[in-house]
């Protein structure tokens, strides 16, 4: 198992789960180590999947080009813009919190779909096992988090302290896990997005940013959520894409096994290609 998780970049003792001492919904900021979200500053040159969302503008973007690229020099060159960061305020993450959760959903319903469309016609290699659960893992993380700041802001659905995810060990466990994570991941979402904009109704953006930093809902962690997803997402389209079919005569002999044994199946397969 330390092996496993090594090569899964998850070396290390895994911190203990305590079930009892919980009396309120406050969440520990030590019971945050595991698992992590992955942050957007700090995160290297990770490729960033696309925005579930549009970047937030003062003004709609207009359809055609009406003027000549900004330029910095009498050389021409346009000023590159690409690489800025927008930061959004607590107010602007509330608001688009449910948005990008549902669209998230959406997006991932439909490449897990994919990816086990192509698991079970596919020869998954030892690489491609590894990266499945990564992303299961990640999905599993972000499901987590939403589930856990539902705990925390009291939200009906969410009544009990939800369980950290363990690691996946197997592609099996991992669609598994991701398909059941999926629904809780939209329902834990909504919830925490409607506590969130009670309490900045209640109490104001500031009160309210202050207000669920105590309860253990952090802004880096709300702010780190949508970035997080889509490079999941991205990820998951990538792996999908690397794996291949069977041949015929393998797909044929694998699915009857189970029901005329190994050899039989072995000639059936012969039979039907020859």
């Amino acid at each position: 198992m330390d092996k496993l998780l090594a090569s899964k970049g998850m070396a290390g003792p895994r911190p203990s789960s305590k079930q009892s001492g919980w009396t309120s919904s406050h969440i520990d900021a030590a019971e945050v180590a595991s698992p992590r979200l992955i942050k957007v500053e700090g995160s290297g040159d990770m490729t960033r999947g696309a925005p579930l969302l549009p970047e937030l503008t003062e003004k709609p973007e207009e359809r055609f080009c009406t003027q000549m690229p900004i330029s910095d020099n009498v050389n021409g060159q346009a000023r590159q813009t690409m690489g800025v960061v927008q930061v959004l305020t607590f107010q602007d993450i509330v608001n688009r919190l449910d948005t990008s959760m549902n669209q998230a959903s959406m997006l991932l319903n439909d490449r897990l779909a994919s990816l086990q469309g192509r698991c079970r016609t596919a020869t998954v290699t030892s690489a491609q096992c590894t990266e499945i659960c990564e992303i299961a893992d990640g999905i599993l993380a972000a499901s987590y988090y939403t589930q856990k700041w539902a705990f925390a802001l009291g939200a009906a659905s969410q009544s009990q302290r939800p369980n950290k995810p363990t690691p996946c060990d197997d592609v099996e466990q991992a669609l598994c896990s991701m398909r059941v994570s999926l629904p809780r991941l939209m329902v834990s979402s909504a919830e925490a997005q409607k506590k969130l904009t009670d309490l900045i109704k209640e109490r104001g953006a500031e009160g309210a940013e202050k207000r669920v930093a105590s309860l253990g809902v952090l802004m880096e962690d709300l702010r780190a959520i949508s970035p997080h997803l889509e490079r999941f997402i991205a990820r998951m389209s990538r792996c999908s894409s690397t794996l291949r079919s069977k041949p015929l005569k393998e797909f044929i002999a694998s699915h009857l096994q189970p029901a005329l044994g190994l050899r039989l199946a072995q000639q059936v397969a012969a039979f039907a290609t020859a």
